[in-house]
């Protein structure tokens, strides 16, 4: 199983999972207070914050399934809300680092 960074945003990233069976499509995108992570265009995760909250609205680490598997991302979001790093395990397998 490998990942293939597909295309790279300043909040978002987009990604294809291979397996032996099937190709996903992971896609993570932040806005101004929102974070939601869509596979094969299906919503997985989404969350959002009021800005004036005091909260802080991205998720360190983020839990979802692709298919029958298990995946985590792993986000830094600095100060000017662009990615600082961003990370991708299935199954414990880290298949995407930056």
């Amino acid at each position: 199983m490998y990942a293939t960074l597909i295309e790279k945003g300043r909040r978002s990233r987009k990604l294809h999972i291979i397996d032996s069976e099937d190709i996903y499509e992971v896609v993570y995108k932040a806005g101004a207070a929102t974070e939601r992570v869509l596979v094969d265009g299906d919503l997985v995760y989404s969350a959002g914050n009021d800005l004036h909250s005091g909260k802080v609205w991205y998720s360190p680490s983020i839990k979802f399934p692709i298919g029958k598997l298990s995946a985590i991302i792993g986000v830094k979001i600095n100060w000017r809300f662009a990615i600082d790093a961003f990370s991708l395990k299935v199954e414990g397998h880290e298949l995407h680092v930056e």
